[in-house]
């Protein structure tokens, strides 16, 4: 039997909780880039062994989007406030700037498939389906 492939997305600091996995596959992925921005002024002109995504970030802004992801289960609340917490930047120390956590997205084989380290910069959900005690059990998210 073959093993399908699940898309994730998983925090930078290694906690188990902090990786969802997708209960189905994404139906949609965009990808966008504005090439308005500022060459990487630390490897000018070294762009060997790079990949396209990697040189196209160090000239402009590059989005990935995820469309029509649906959770289902009791896990629904805490995947939806783990997003919520994600897409909040956090200080990290007293000089600096708050920052959102750096994300890794993955679907597939690495090298073949998607592996990206993004930022969470927003994400619509709507809950479609209660338990009788109103616990939400269904979340479609979009523009993720």
């Amino acid at each position: 039997m073959r093993k399908v492939s699940k898309a994730r997305l998983k925090g930078s600091k290694g906690f188990e909780a902090d990786v969802i996995e997708f209960q189905y596959n994404p139906t949609e992925i965009s990808l966008s880039h504005n090439a308005e921005g500022h060459a990487d002024p630390i490897n000018k002109g070294d762009n060997e062994g790079r990949s396209i995504i990697e040189n196209l970030a160090t000239r402009g802004s590059t989005r990935l989007i995820l469309s029509s992801l649906t959770f289902t289960g009791d896990r629904c609340q805490s995947i939806v406030d783990t997003l919520v917490k994600w897409v909040m930047p956090v200080q990290a120390g007293t000089n600096e700037k708050p920052r959102r956590e750096r994300l890794t997205f993955e679907w597939g084989v690495k090298g073949a498939g998607f592996h990206y380290t993004v930022e969470l910069m927003r994400f619509d959900c709507t809950y479609t389906r209660f338990t009788r005690t109103g616990v939400p059990i269904r979340a479609e998210i979009r523009n993720l």
